[in-house]
């Protein structure tokens, strides 16, 4: 059971922050960054916290399971190349595209995208250490951006690279707002939803 004091004190370390002013040539974003504004409390939650949570936890807690089971491997030793992971990249898609989900599940989804390419990235972050080969110029992240992309199993251009990027944008914004525990989202209004599709992009 969720405690109000869990609850609250989440709320104000998911809040987004103020983002301090960089020394950059990028004029925009730092305009941008003065709009930025301090979410209350009130509107990031929805009206019932505990009764939203208790009507909606059986219905999701299952499905969000049935993913973790999917998309989770068993163990750390396994290669980047491994097909496992691409399957696991699109059985989260099922998620976040809503073929397979509701809204909350998919804020959950979003969550476990960023967990299972942080996963990656480690592997692949290890693979590197222990010399294995790798195009110049790819860093640990790009790998893991390209290998999603290649889970799209469509031809790679410039508009699926958008897609990719801003999906693991708004995973990131996700797995933020969530703190401790993915399940606080269950609690969040639609005003989390606006939080994470149209904050600036250059919070994330």
């Amino acid at each position: 059971m969720i405690q109000d004091q869990a609850i609250s004190s989440n709320v104000e370390q998911a809040r987004p922050l103020n983002v301090p002013k960089r020394l950059t040539k990028r004029k925009q974003k730092n305009k941008n960054k003065k709009k930025m504004k301090i979410v209350p409390p009130d509107r990031l939650m929805v009206r019932d916290p505990f009764a939203f949570f208790a009507d909606n936890f059986q219905s999701v807690v299952a499905e969000w399971i049935s993913l973790l089971a999917k998309t989770t491997p068993r163990t750390c030793e396994i290669a980047s190349t491994n097909p496992q992971l691409i399957t696991a990249f699109q059985d989260v898609d099922k998620y976040l595209t809503g073929r397979q989900s509701n809204y909350l599940l998919r804020r959950l989804a979003f969550v476990q995208l960023m967990r299972l390419s942080d996963f990656i990235e480690n592997i692949i972050q290890s693979e590197r250490e222990t010399g294995s080969p790798r195009q110049a110029g790819y860093g640990d992240a790009t790998v893991v951006i390209e290998l999603y992309k290649k889970a799209q199993g469509i031809s790679d251009t410039k508009q699926l690279t958008s897609i990719v990027r801003e999906r693991r944008r708004m995973g990131r914004q996700w797995e933020r707002l969530a703190g401790p525990s993915p399940l606080f989202l269950l609690v969040y209004s639609s005003y989390a939803d606006t939080i994470v599709y149209e904050y600036p992009k250059h919070v994330a």
